[in-house]
């Protein structure tokens, strides 16, 4: 249901975003670039080990992203979430079928890849179908359900979840980024093995920032700093969920 997105990228244009022709070429630019990471990303990679984990994180980063663009109602985070869309689509699917190829016998690869091929594109228009059913029962995304007033702005639920989110993932950046500024080697996402290895300091002062730039689009999303107390306090939440979750884990890593 994620792939067809490109089909209804000219209604956001026109109808959330107020743009044009050239906001939509702006957006689809945008995807474009993230792609194009994703696929150097994958260029210089020297083997398959870790891309298993890649894929869960890609798929994550495809959906949340697209969550994210459709609260969104501003131009340059729309462009911003649209890079992020375009780097989980293309990673999703090249790695998908790396791993495939990889892990597949080579006298039945042609057998497994043709199956896999069916099923990749052919159901992906019922995804289609399906997103188009729902964009036409649903419509797209205006402020009318039930917002919060303050002061001038609104806020809405989706505000609230990218509150806490925003804190969570601010709260990340603070042991990678301490850490690869030290040179120290520390856990990531991209460790080898996956779970118990160790990346590099430079591995983890990227993560730190991916981290940061997602906390802060999330901040913005969440309008914490346009004075709600409530968004305060779910912001502040999100830290202390991320920084507890974070001590147990590597309390009982260093236990072992």
């Amino acid at each position: 249901m994620g792939y067809p997105f490109a089909v209804l990228l000219p209604v956001f244009v026109g109808e959330v975003l107020h743009g044009n022709a050239t906001t939509l070429g702006w957006l689809t630019g945008a995807s474009g670039i993230g792609a194009l990471v994703s696929a150097l990303s994958l260029a210089i990679r020297k083997s398959v080990v870790g891309l298993t984990r890649m894929l869960q994180i890609a798929a994550a980063m495809l959906g949340g992203s697209l969550i994210l663009f459709g609260m969104s109602h501003t131009l340059w985070l729309s462009l911003a979430l649209m890079c992020f869309v375009g780097f989980g689509l293309m990673q999703s699917a090249s790695v998908s079928n790396t791993i495939i190829q990889s892990l597949v016998p080579e006298d039945k690869r042609a057998r497994v890849m043709s199956y896999y091929t069916m099923a990749f594109f052919g159901a992906a228009p019922f995804g289609s179908l399906l997103t188009g059913a729902l964009a036409h029962r649903i419509g797209a995304p205006h402020r009318r359900h039930n917002p919060t007033r303050v002061g001038k702005f609104t806020m809405n639920w989706y505000n609230y979840i990218a509150c806490f989110f925003a804190g969570m993932f601010l709260a990340n950046v603070v042991p990678h980024f301490v850490h690869g500024i030290s040179g120290d080697r520390f856990p990531t996402p991209f460790a080898h093995p996956s779970g118990k290895g160790l990346s590099s300091p430079t591995m983890n002062v990227i993560w730190a920032l991916v981290n940061l730039v997602v906390g802060y689009i999330l901040f913005r999303v969440g309008k914490v700093s346009r004075g709600d107390n409530s968004a305060l306090v779910i912001f502040f939440a999100g830290i202390a969920a991320m920084s507890t979750m974070l001590s147990v884990r590597f309390t009982k890593k260093q236990a072992k």
